[in-house]
């Protein structure tokens, strides 16, 4: 028995390192999708974030809400309606 096992040492020490490789690239790999999964969370939280403000904000000021670019007549007015829509873009 212990011929056979002596006999193959060489081809299960082969074997086992190969096994380790492959397992560490299995991490590798595991890893790498789990960070970029985090990172598309974090930016679907953020884009959350920032239409909950805009609604918030359209709630604040229901005249830009309105729409109506021509509508507006003093500087001031579409100034502040520019502003409302690059923050929604």
């Amino acid at each position: 028995m212990w011929t056979c096992i002596k006999a193959n040492a060489h081809a299960r020490e082969a074997l086992g390192a190969v096994l380790v490789a492959v397992f560490a690239l299995a991490a590798l790999i595991g890893v790498k999708l789990q960070v970029d999964a985090t990172s598309q969370l974090q930016k679907e939280q953020a884009a959350r974030e920032i239409y909950s403000e805009f609604l918030a904000l359209s709630v604040r000021q229901p005249a830009l809400a309105a729409g109506g670019y021509c509508d507006r007549r003093d500087a001031t007015q579409i100034i502040a309606y520019e502003n409302y829509v690059e923050y929604l873009l």
